[in-house]
C-alpha cells in the first residue's frame, strides 16, 4: 500500500527494513512507492464491474479486496 507522503514511506522503511542492506531498503521503498492506494484499488474494482467489493486495510503495508459470494 503506497504511503501518503515521503515521511511515511521513510518511517515504514526504517520500521520494517532497519537491518536490511541499502539495496534492499531501496527495493522496499520503491515497491511501496509503486503500490496502489486504497482509493485507487477501489476505483479499479468499480471500473472492472466487481460489485460488492470492499477494500480492507490489513496492515500498514497490506490491503485486500474482499467480496462476499
Amino acid at each position: 500500500m503506497r504511503p501518503a507522503n515521503r515521511a511515511e514511506l521513510e518511517r515504514l522503511v526504517e520500521l520494517h527494513a532497519a537491518d536490511a542492506t541499502p539495496y534492499q531498503r531501496r527495493l522496499f521503498a520503491d515497491s511501496l512507492g509503486a503500490a496502489l492506494t486504497p482509493a485507487e484499488l477501489e476505483s479499479l474494482a468499480r471500473n472492472a464491474g466487481i460489485e460488492g467489493a470492499e477494500v480492507v486495510v490489513d496492515s500498514d503495508r497490506h490491503m485486500s479486496l474482499q467480496r462476499r459470494v
